[in-house]
């Protein structure tokens, strides 16, 4: 794997949790020149620079400079239908904006929806 394959994937899990390149450079102190930079592989980030990005954006090290998950990553469930995939997807695309009102709508629908009450309502039908 080369340099630009990092970057690649560096502004990949950039622009999927929906921070700017300015908001990156913030949070790990540095010019959002450099931030393009690190994703045009123009320059190197450095390790601790590269683990606060990867915690913000939500993937690890490992995803970033090798393109795979670590074996004991947990932390996405296995096995996602294509709907769950496309959904957590589009989610990881959205702004922050995005992502809260998506939480909101989720919170809604799980209160008016629930799995259980349609079961209810379908086997009452049948009835």
């Amino acid at each position: 794997m080369g340099r630009l394959d990092i970057a690649a994937r560096l502004r990949m899990a950039r622009e999927n949790a929906g921070i700017t390149q300015e908001e990156a450079a913030q949070l790990i102190s540095v010019k959002p020149q450099s931030i393009s930079n690190y994703e045009r592989a123009i320059s190197r980030i450095d390790s601790d620079s590269l683990i606060i990005l990867c915690e913000k954006y939500g993937v690890s090290v490992e995803w970033v400079l090798v393109g795979s998950k670590p074996s004991s990553d947990s932390s996405l469930p296995s096995g996602l239908s294509s709907d769950e995939s496309a959904l957590l997807n589009g989610y990881r695309s959205l702004s922050r904006q995005g992502k809260e009102y998506m939480q909101q709508t989720l919170a809604m629908a799980m209160n008016t929806y629930k799995k259980t009450d349609c079961i209810s309502n379908v086997e009452s039908e049948d009835a």
